[in-house]
Formats: structure tokens, sequence, C-alpha cells
């Protein structure tokens, strides 16, 4: 009997966020909770990195689901939004110590780094990002069912079986 080598998952999950800093956990609290679900067919990996330590995190995967907190201050704290990757455009930032996912995904593809061909981003506006506590407040609370069931649907669609 010969042991079947086991297979690396071809997507990913990954949380960014720090959970000292409240409601900025969210998204760790959702991957712990989705990890359950989901350990043998998607990569899960959580991250307090940004900027360019983010193309590490990404290489490799054919299709990857980025959950995230954010605090816009256009919508009220709780509001769950949805991105593609052909959602942001390259503005590249004035800081050389600072790169958002639009840098990001630039620079990957000057330098030919194998990047998902599908990325999605999945947000959670919050309130008082600054605030150091552990834990999170009433409307990150109150959102991460929703936030939870919107991730657990899209990474559905990405391990159901294709028709034939």
């Amino acid at each position: 009997m010969t042991d079947t080598p086991s297979r690396k998952p071809q997507d990913l999950l990954l949380a960014l966020g720090n959970p000292l800093m409240g409601d900025d956990g969210v998204a760790l609290l959702a991957a712990r909770a989705l990890r359950r679900r989901y350990r043998e067919e998607i990569d899960i990996n959580e991250s307090p990195v940004a900027g360019f330590a983010l193309l590490d995190l990404l290489t490799g995967y054919n299709r990857a689901l980025i959950i995230d907190a954010s605090a816009t201050g256009d919508a009220p704290p709780g509001t769950i939004r949805e991105f593609t990757r052909e959602d942001f455009t390259a503005d590249i930032s004035a800081s050389p110590h600072y790169a958002g996912l639009p840098d990001v995904l630039a620079l990957g593809g000057q330098l030919g780094v194998p990047l998902p061909g599908e990325i999605r981003i999945l947000g959670m506006e919050i309130e008082a990002p600054g605030v150091i506590r552990e834990g999170l407040g009433p409307a990150a609370a109150g959102s991460l069912p929703e936030f939870l069931r919107r991730a657990g649907e899209i990474l559905d669609t990405w391990i159901a079986p294709s028709p034939l």
C-alpha cells in the first residue's frame, strides 16, 4: 500500500488584521471559524502584514479570497462589501513604506510573480479602528455571521465539483 501524497489546495483564504485592535481582528475570527469547515480544500492563512509582504502570501494560488476590516467612513459599521481585482486600479502610494492592494497587484504583474488569476476581497466596515482592545464591538459582532456566510458562499463555489 502506498501513501497518496496530499494535494496542496490551489485556493487561498487570506485573513488580514490585528487581534489587539478590536474590530480590526474580525477577519481573523472569521478565518478561525471557516478553518473548521474548509481545512482540507482551502489554504487558510491569518496575517497581520500589509503592503508588499502580501506578494509572498498570494504567490502560487489559482484563486484567493482576502477578508479584512476597513474603516472608510463611507458606510455604517458592520457593512460588508465585495470587490474583485478589477475593482481596483493601480494608484501608486505616495509613500515607499506602504503599498495598498492595487500597488501590490501592479508590482506583482510587472515582476511576473505568479499571483492568483481570481482575487476576491470581502471587507467589513468597522468603527474605531485605532482602539486597542481584544474582541469585537457590537456592529462587527452583529455582522460576523453574515461575513462568514458570504465568505462561505464564495469558497463553496470554488470547491464545488465542476459539472460534467
